[in-house]
């Protein structure tokens, strides 16, 4: 059995064969034991990473970066805004044609309210932007009201 850490997407490859000299020696008994290790982690998600002597162990993964975090909160947020598009649009479009609004006014004024929190949410000076902790509260009707859509 052989080994190698590819450093270009951070990560150990075996192998039965040796390929070229950088692919090191490891043996089936090593290899077995790191397996195992994995297996008996789970669920908690592990990963294979260098130990200090540079062999392959298991090991806790890696922390997101913060520009992950803040792009899967974006994310997060962009959906929420496009969930609740068809609720504005409907109220609107509901007023415009005279007919009884699913909304009341109260209730449609939370939501842009609610909206307007996600906009602002990373650029604002209070947040702890990306904390999902921090993320701006639903109106209460919400998600009885995304339900029924």
């Amino acid at each position: 059995m052989y080994a190698k850490f590819n450093e270009i997407d951070d990560r150990w490859m075996f192998s039965f064969d040796q390929l070229d000299e950088s692919w090191g020696e490891y043996s089936d008994v090593d290899h077995v034991a790191l397996f195992a290790k994995l297996d008996a982690a789970l669920p908690q998600l592990m990963v294979i990473g260098t130990g200090k002597d540079g062999l392959p162990e298991v090991q806790l993964p890696p922390a997101p970066l913060v520009s992950e975090l803040e792009a899967s909160a974006r994310n997060w947020r962009n959906g929420v805004l496009a969930q609740t598009d068809g609720a504005v649009a409907r109220h609107r479009d509901q007023i415009e044609v005279g007919t009884v609004t699913t909304l009341t006014v109260e209730q449609y004024r939370l939501l842009q309210v609610y909206r307007q929190a996600l906009r602002d949410w990373p650029e604002s000076a209070s947040s702890q932007f990306p904390a999902e902790s921090d993320r701006p509260v639903q109106p209460d009707f919400l998600a009885a009201l995304l339900a029924a859509v």
